[in-house]
């Protein structure tokens, strides 16, 4: 089963930041790639749970938080940072 990763617009905004940011923008878009793809594919089988709605998983140099909404196939990335370097 496929889900539908979708980003909260101040998840988005601050991963935009983040890039602008970088000296490694590849690095940047490689781990908000990966995020996507892994959510997308197996969004329980990965990450940690934080709540009982929220997991978190990181992808270095980034972490998120998600949620994962089983009924309608939807998983909503909440936030995204850095990682410490």
């Amino acid at each position: 089963m496929r889900f539908t990763v979708a980003w909260l617009k101040a998840a988005e905004n601050r991963l935009a930041d983040i890039w602008l940011a970088a000296s490694e923008k590849a690095q940047i878009s490689a781990a908000a790639d990966a995020i996507d793809q892994a959510l997308a594919a197996n969004p329980l089988g990965i990450g940690e749970p934080r709540t009982a709605k929220i997991r978190y998983l990181e992808v270095p140099p980034l972490a998120v938080y998600y949620e994962v909404r089983l009924l309608d196939q939807l998983v909503v990335v909440r936030a995204v940072w850095r990682l410490p370097s």
